[in-house]
């Protein structure tokens, strides 16, 4: 009580501090429970603001992530004796990355600074997956706790449209381009970026059309209405390949109360066009321009100038195909090269960044993963989501988003099928001996009578 006490004269915000270091610690020595921490964290953590701390917050995620997904496996190690061994499988994708930075002889902190998203990738998914196979529903839960955000995040956004400014955001951005001055005629909510809210939306669409909870036609709507006021076309692609499959493989059929819920959604958006009559205006109009000029866009016409200049320096030689430019390229380059649109200083495609940086190796080894995670079999969740991730980071760069590499662990850990009782277990009886009036007795019962 002493130290706290000290720590609220010297400097008062520190004193926050101790409720999350004993959090912090609660979730280390409960894995299970951690899982929900990590997840949040991930996904719900507004990396695009500095409220005066030093660096940016999409550091500090990354290493509260690696730590609790770390020494949540050692403990599981500890306590369920989880072999460590286990996770060698994560050399596979870090060791050709390991090999470029040796190559182009990148010091150990400058190829771990760069590298870092990729590792907290691995590390994350790693654990994610293995509390999914100890407990399939935990991860279920997650992926809802997820989807049960999407409302509140959905009046948020309307807010912002309705304002014309994002609250906070605004005040405390890093940079201008994480601003609604960026773009007024699109949303962000917490998420700092249309593109970053786009593919949270998408997320939270797929993940109420596949596990159907309770009230989740209000989930897809809400998920749906979030994913027009982005404007994020990649998010919109994304949506509609991942929503179509789900679609398809499950053939919804028309109901009562599928068209009760239909009719809500028409009052809702009468009402909505009555009250904010100008603000649904702006709306059609910016998701109408977004199509209308889908690739002869400003923000178009640049993703595909950075492709072709990416993709000129990478096939300039035969050691940059293969190895790259070095880690830090793409960063270096940018940091030299001004950008005059005012769009993000990155070539918009993951696949191409990770080419520039690390070179083909890793490229593949990904590309492989991703497929290997949408052909196999498994549940239809984790399959789906991944399709649809992997065709948005097509068109974006998702490696310094931690939201991104939060949905890819979940879609992993959501492949992981429930576990089902042995089918023994209903097919035979279980005999109980039972004593009736003295005399010894068997009562034969199944076990769903149980």
């Amino acid at each position: 009580m002493l130290a706290i006490a000290v720590l609220a004269v010297v400097k008062p915000i520190l004193v926050l501090a101790v409720p999350v270091v004993a959090a912090f610690v609660y979730f280390i020595i409960r894995p299970g429970a951690g899982v929900y921490a990590l997840v949040g964290m991930l996904f719900f953590t507004p990396v695009t603001i500095n409220l005066g701390w030093p660096g940016q917050a999409s550091t500090y995620v990354f290493y509260a992530s690696l730590a609790l997904a770390i020494l949540g496996r050692i403990v599981r190690a500890l306590t369920r004796k989880q072999k460590l061994s286990e996770a060698a499988w994560i050399l596979l994708f870090l060791l050709p990355i390991m090999l470029t930075g040796l190559v182009h002889d990148t010091s150990f902190g400058g190829w771990f600074t760069n590298a870092k998203p990729l590792l907290v990738l691995v590390v994350v998914s790693w654990h994610v997956v293995a509390e999914a196979r100890l407990d399939p529903q935990r991860i279920r839960r997650a992926a809802l706790m997820v989807a049960w955000a999407a409302p509140a995040l959905f009046l948020l956004a309307a807010f912002q449209r309705i304002a014309g400014y994002w609250p906070v955001l605004d005040q405390y951005a890093i940079a201008r381009s994480y601003t609604s001055r960026g773009d007024a005629a699109r949303s962000a909510a917490i998420m700092g970026h249309s593109i970053l809210y786009g593919g949270y939306c998408m997320v939270t669409a797929v993940i109420s059309a596949v596990l159907t909870p309770k009230w989740w036609k209000v989930l897809l709507t809400v998920s749906l209405g979030g994913l027009l006021l982005t404007g994020a076309r990649s998010a919109w692609l994304a949506a509609a390949v991942a929503l179509l499959i789900v679609f398809v493989i499950r053939r919804p059929k028309i109901s009562f109360w599928g068209l009760y819920a239909g009719l809500l959604g028409l009052c809702a958006l009468v009402l909505a066009m009555t009250s904010f009559p100008h603000a649904v205006d702006e709306v059609v109009a910016a998701a109408s321009g977004r199509l209308e000029n889908f690739a002869e866009s400003a923000s178009a016409l640049a993703r595909q100038l950075r492709v072709d200049l990416a993709w000129r320096q990478i096939a300039h030689t035969e050691f940059s195909w293969w190895w790259g430019l070095g880690p830090g390229a793409l960063v270096a380059y940018f940091t030299v090269t001004k950008t005059a649109d005012n769009l993000a200083a990155t070539f918009d495609n993951s696949y191409l960044t990770l080419w520039y940086d690390y070179g083909v190796i890793p490229v593949v080894l990904f590309a492989v993963v991703l497929l290997a995670m949408i052909l196999r079999k498994g549940p239809m969740l984790g399959r789906v989501l991944t399709l649809g991730i992997a065709t948005q980071i097509l068109f974006f760069d998702f490696y310094q988003w931690p939201l991104m590499i939060g949905a890819i662990a979940l879609a992993a850990g959501l492949r992981q099928g429930v576990v089902a009782p042995p089918p023994e277990a209903s097919l035979h009886p279980v005999t109980t001996p039972v004593r009736i009036s003295g005399r010894p007795r068997s009562l034969s019962r199944s076990r769903h009578q149980m």
